[in-house]
Parts: C-alpha cells; sequence; structure tokens
C-alpha cells in the first residue's frame, strides 16, 4: 500500500515539475510581450500616432502589468519546483526507509 503511494506521489512530483515548466514559459512570454508593446508604444509617439503624455501612461502600466504577471508567474514556478524536490526527497526516504526494514 505504501508503494502506491510512493507511485502517486512520485507522478505528482513529475506534473508538478510540468506544470513548473510551462509558469516559466509563461513567464518569458509576459516579458517579451511587454518588450514588444514598449516598442510599439515608442514607434507610434515617435510617428507622431500618440502624445507624450499618452505613451508615458501606456508605457508605465504595460510596463508595471507585464513585470508584474511575469514575475508572479516565475515565482509560483520557483515555489512549485521546491516544494516538488521537498516531496520527492521525502519518498526518496521512504522508500529507503521501508527497504532497509525489509531486510
Amino acid at each position: 500500500m505504501q508503494e502506491d503511494n510512493d507511485s502517486i506521489d512520485l507522478a505528482r512530483v513529475a506534473d508538478a515539475r510540468s506544470s513548473a515548466r510551462w509558469l516559466r514559459r509563461i513567464a518569458s512570454a509576459a516579458g517579451t510581450l511587454g518588450v514588444v508593446s514598449f516598442v510599439v508604444i515608442l514607434l507610434g509617439y515617435l510617428l507622431r500616432e500618440i502624445s507624450a503624455e499618452q505613451a508615458i501612461a501606456a508605457a508605465f502600466s504595460t510596463t508595471f502589468f507585464t513585470i508584474l504577471s511575469g514575475a508572479t508567474s516565475y515565482g509560483a514556478a520557483s515555489n512549485l519546483d521546491l516544494n516538488a524536490s521537498r516531496m520527492e526527497r521525502q519518498v526518496i526516504q521512504t522508500l529507503a526507509t521501508t527497504k532497509d526494514k525489509s531486510t
């Protein structure tokens, strides 16, 4: 019964690591989107399509929200990785303890 729980826990660790990779991709996409939007805003200002006040407001709000969402995604991925590593360590210790008791 314990071995079944351990294999389920190891599967959860693998799922957590996969989710962490996706969260890092989302963080990278948010950063890329922020840079692209900043360039578009700058281009709009240089072409005189938007005023300086509009450009500044758009640039600050876009930069703020993309940094915030990217940092949140990256932080969640790091937290998920840390907890997955802890769980994996506990499962390995449990398996080693169970193996020692059976011999």
